[in-house]
């Protein structure tokens, strides 16, 4: 298993783990509300990834409804405030975007983020 400190995630919904609320809450606590954190977030699959390769620092940037342009501002945002990171990989559901260097300009443009081109 390779040694990660940090598991860091950003995508919608399904990343986020909408819909699965804890039965016992109130009808007025949604599935987003942070009484439902506790009963949420050890089902989700970030939360599992992370129990898999043995990372105890799982941070979730997800967001239900998140476009992907809001995906990866949301990601490249956390990013920059740790500049130590070197190597990112995004994984989407239509393809596979590798090496993003935030500083880089030989990459396509998406809004004001610099992204490698599909291959």
């Amino acid at each position: 298993m390779p040694n990660f400190k940090r598991l860091v995630v950003s995508g919608d919904s399904w990343t986020y783990g909408s819909e699965i609320r804890d039965p016992k809450l109130p009808e007025s606590v949604k599935d987003w509300d942070e009484p439902n954190d506790s009963y949420r977030l050890p089902k989700i699959w970030p939360t599992k990834l992370g129990n898999h390769i043995g990372v105890d620092d799982v941070v979730n940037l997800s967001y239900p409804a998140a476009s992907n342009d809001r995906i990866v501002r949301n990601l490249v945002g956390w990013l920059t405030q740790d500049l130590l990171v070197l190597n990112v990989k995004i994984f989407t559901t239509e393809t596979l975007i590798t090496n993003l260097n935030i500083f880089g300009t030989r990459y396509g443009q998406c809004g004001s983020i610099a992204i490698p081109k599909s291959r």
